[in-house]
């Protein structure tokens, strides 16, 4: 390729991209032009022939695709724990892709090894685990599978070599977990069964004395208890796991405690907020999504332990990776060793660049910022004739109804009209209602008033 054809279909790019971004302060601009696949097909050329195209016809298809994708930076966006737009994040994304670089050794990412080790000491610093350490993973249910593997490690380290055999290992997760608990024990062979729901709540917290019985109960049924997954920031509710009671438990119990914080975990981080989520310096280990209430791009998520030194007991093998890791000076910073993965993206950049970019304090402001977001829905809730808030809420889930309208039915119409996106779940008996997230780092009051007309003015 050719400088000249470089830099036309580069300038090509920027255009498209700033072209998009702006596009979504625009009052006309569609959260998403929904269209049903078989129509949305035929709209798309998939098929891909025998010969190629010239690159600057590929804008064309670029184009389609922006034009029928969600657009998760659109401040009416709401429906996926992830949204908004950090520009230092996206820049970072590129980059990333630019270097193309794999974190499996620091002689091939040098400078991302050393950022990802930061990262990792300041999460783990926040939490209280000055001699801990981490990795960044594909997601928070990979970071929940990575959890489940110290577990075993760290209690039947054999088993790592001769398989589970008999062994009916016993884990307990809140009734409102998330469901990537039970793909992690289908995954590891722990057998889906073994996976022990703990009553919550009304408030979607799990009831520690409802833990302390389940595990007593398995025992009794010759389980062995090895593991409680507490969580701080259901999906659903927002709510948060009492940490300190659920870490006496453990104790008592010799379990190992992993909090999952892939949704709030990032309140660690926040002065007035933090005390949801008191206790989890008594975690044997924690997880955080920063693609989630942060705003970076997917995935960013991570996966820290206070046992130094068990992410390569677990992951680690004794032969096969003579043709990476070549032992020297600095091979304390190859991640291959540590990690599930052997080539894993350069995901620490962009966090790095919008951590650096707001600092401490900022993200601090920027946390509090959401939870205002979160009050000033509420409020309006609660003082909107046509809405009905459920619970109070506790982080920056909203759960509600609209009054007289079929929860489904008028999310499908909102979206087929593309004018906004916002979730539903379920309640105990059935009944559903509006999951609205407040995350989004492009949301303002303003957005909200007009979500909120949106789904009241259905005449």
């Amino acid at each position: 390729m050719q400088a000249l054809e470089i830099k036309q279909t580069l300038n090509k790019l920027m255009q498209v991209i700033e072209d998009y971004l702006l596009a979504n302060d625009h009052a006309q601009t569609a959260v998403l032009n929904y269209r049903p696949a078989h129509l949305l097909k035929e709209d798309l050329n998939l098929e891909i022939g025998a010969s190629g195209i010239p690159l600057n016809d590929l804008f064309a298809d670029i184009e389609l695709y922006l034009k029928n994708s969600v657009r998760t930076s659109h401040p009416l966006y709401f429906n996926q724990l992830n949204g908004g737009l950090q520009l230092p994040s996206f820049i970072g994304d590129i980059i990333s892709a630019l270097s193309n670089t794999t974190m499996a050794t620091y002689e091939v990412s040098p400078v991302a090894s050393l950022m990802e080790k930061e990262l990792i000491k300041k999460v783990n610093y926040a939490i209280g685990w000055e001699m801990g350490e981490g990795i960044m993973t594909s997601g928070g249910s990979n970071s929940n599978l990575q959890a489940l593997l110290c577990a075993r490690q760290k209690f039947f380290p054999e088993f790592k070599a001769e398989g589970l055999s008999n062994a009916k290992l016993a884990v307990f997760v809140s009734s409102q977990a998330h469901y990537s608990f039970g793909k992690a024990l289908n995954i590891l062979g722990f057998g889906t069964s073994n996976l022990f729901l703990v009553e919550a709540d009304e408030q979607g917290r799990m009831i520690p004395e409802a833990l302390k019985s389940a595990i007593s109960g398995a025992r009794i049924k010759g389980y062995l208890p090895l593991f409680i997954g507490a969580t701080s920031g259901t999906t659903v509710y927002g709510a948060f796991d009492p940490l300190q009671a659920i870490a006496k438990i453990a104790r008592e119990e010799n379990l190992w405690l992993h909090v999952d914080g892939a949704w709030g975990g990032i309140v660690l981080f926040s002065e007035k907020y933090r005390q949801l989520i008191a206790g989890v310096d008594r975690a044997d280990s924690f997880c955080w999504d920063a693609h989630k209430t942060l705003g970076a791009p997917l995935m960013s998520s991570f996966f820290t332990t206070k046992h130094k030194g068990i992410l390569k007991d677990t992951n680690g093998l004794e032969t096969g990776g003579e043709y990476i890791f070549h032992g020297y000076a600095d091979e304390v910073l190859d991640s291959g060793t540590q990690s599930l993965q052997c080539g894993r993206r350069v995901d620490a950049l962009k966090v790095w660049l919008l951590w650096k970019f707001y600092g401490d304090q900022g993200l601090d402001d920027f946390i509090d910022s959401r939870f205002a977001l979160a009050k000033y829905a509420t409020e309006t809730i609660i003082n909107h004739p046509e809405l009905e808030l459920l619970h109070q809420p506790e982080y920056l889930n909203i759960c509600f109804i609209v009054k007289n309208f079929d929860t489904k039915e008028l999310r499908k119409k909102l979206i087929q009209e593309g004018k906004t996106m916002v979730n539903y779940s379920h309640g105990p008996n059935g009944e559903r209602f509006f999951r609205l997230v407040v995350h989004n780092s492009q949301t303002s009051k303003e957005s909200l008033d007009q979500f909120f007309n949106l789904l009241t003015n259905q005449n």
